[in-house]
């Protein structure tokens, strides 16, 4: 059994998908130092993730999903050394849930990773994972949400703001629970990898972090307009809208917008979140737990901080401003529906080539049937005359050593060739 297993909750939002990219991209050199990263491809542990926790926030089903979580065990059952299971999801997971989920694993020692990042920053970025999730929360909305504790807000506490966290901690050595805090802007780039690679016990530098880093923050007005056009598209189906609005529209084309006014939580906005970031600090500070960085990097600007005239208030958006962005966007639409045209095309031409090929080959195959069939009777012939000549052979062999056989067959020979009627031979 994999020992020991470290387990990487997230949350969202706190570079999981840079650290994920880094890890995958490194598989093999992983290996070679000791540490399996277990699945075929990171889906593998996503679908672990809703299997474990019976939570499917992507619509996957559960034929694709089900027994995926014994699967992952299963392949940590068969390797000698260390391994790493990493996805936000985890974070969801209640007592029961993290117990099982412990137990399961097997190992001598499970360690716990978790990334904890300052809350202006990711409730911001959670919001616009909203809206590209086909959520229409204004700004307001969402901050009244957050802070009023509502039951859709329970699972984002429960992630950011430790409850997760103490699922998963529970049971095990305070040394086996890693805090890694997410650098704070202008921080070296790959700062939060040699953190979360210090937390594994592995050498940072051992591995390649010139990995894609996913930028796909919206500005302000670009916010504005994804939640409108949500509240206007409701009977888009999840599938086209995953494709073609979350994976294309919102990163390709609004979040690549020129002079994009970015969102910055305002100083009278601090307030709901000042509560859980001071109660996620003191909850690690008290139980001891292993840090890596600073719990520094976790606390809220100051109001004197934040105070910048020039932060516009969010929700605040012109209607010219969103005619702009509906411009680009449906420019940015017709760009892809052209490149999905010409990516048919050249699929088509490609079966094309394709089914040439095949019928090609289907006829120099009927070709070589035709002529094993030939060489089939050939041979079928020649060993049909190799056995009478061998038959032959023999006979006259016999008859040269037995004198009675050979008088035998002369009587024979004459009695066939004497008329039908008796009479003697003509």
């Amino acid at each position: 059994m994999a020992d020991p297993v470290f387990v990487h909750i997230g949350p969202p939002k706190t570079g999981t998908t840079y650290l994920q990219a880094v890890l995958w991209s490194n598989r093999a050199a992983l290996k070679d130092q000791g540490m399996l990263v277990p699945g075929r491809s990171p889906v593998s542990q996503f679908h672990a993730a809703v299997d474990l926790l019976d939570r499917d926030p992507m619509r996957v089903g559960a034929d694709r999903t089900a027994g995926s979580w014994d699967t992952l065990v299963d392949e940590l059952r068969g390797w000698n050394g260390g391994a790493v299971i990493s996805h936000e999801n985890l974070g969801f997971a209640d007592d029961d849930q993290a117990d099982r989920a412990k137990l399961s694993l097997e190992a001598k020692q499970i360690h716990v990773v978790f990334t904890a990042r300052e809350f202006s920053r990711v409730v911001p970025a959670m919001w616009q994972e909203r809206l590209k999730n086909r959520a229409d929360d204004t700004w307001a909305e969402y901050l009244a949400l957050i802070g009023a504790g509502a039951a859709s807000a329970k699972g984002f506490w429960h992630q950011q703001a430790g409850n997760g966290l103490l699922a998963w901690a529970a049971g095990l050595p305070v040394e086996q629970v890693h805090i890694v805090t997410v650098p704070p802007p202008g921080a070296p780039p790959t700062l939060l990898w040699e953190r979360f690679a210090t937390a594994l016990g592995i050498d940072p530098a051992s591995c390649n972090t010139d990995v894609p880093r996913a930028n796909e923050s919206l500005g302000i007005v670009e916010s504005a307009f994804l939640r409108r056009f949500n509240t206007s598209a409701t009977e888009l189906e999840w599938d086209a809208y995953r494709a073609h609005v979350k994976h294309y529209l919102a990163p390709e084309v609004l979040a690549a917008r020129a002079d994009i006014s970015r969102l910055r939580i305002r100083p009278a906005e601090l307030g709901p979140l000042e509560e859980q970031a001071h109660q996620l600090i003191e909850t690690i500070e008290s139980l001891g737990f292993h840090v890596i960085g600073d719990l520094e990097d976790l606390r809220l600007p100051t109001p004197a901080d934040a105070d910048d005239p020039a932060v516009r208030p969010t929700d605040d958006v012109t209607d010219s401003e969103l005619l702009a962005v509906g411009f680009d966007a449906v420019a940015g639409l017709v760009r892809h529906a052209e490149e999905l045209r010409q990516a048919r095309q050249e699929q088509a031409a490609t079966t094309q080539d394709v089914r040439r090929e095949l019928r090609e080959a289907r006829r120099r195959l009927d070709e070589v049937r035709a002529v094993n069939r030939r060489l089939h009777m050939r041979l079928d012939n020649a060993e049909a005359d190799l056995e009478r000549s061998v038959i032959r052979r023999g006979i006259s062999r016999f008859l040269s050593r037995h004198a009675w056989a050979a008088r035998l067959r002369d009587v024979l020979l004459r009695r066939n060739r004497r008329p039908p009627d008796g009479g003697r031979p003509s």
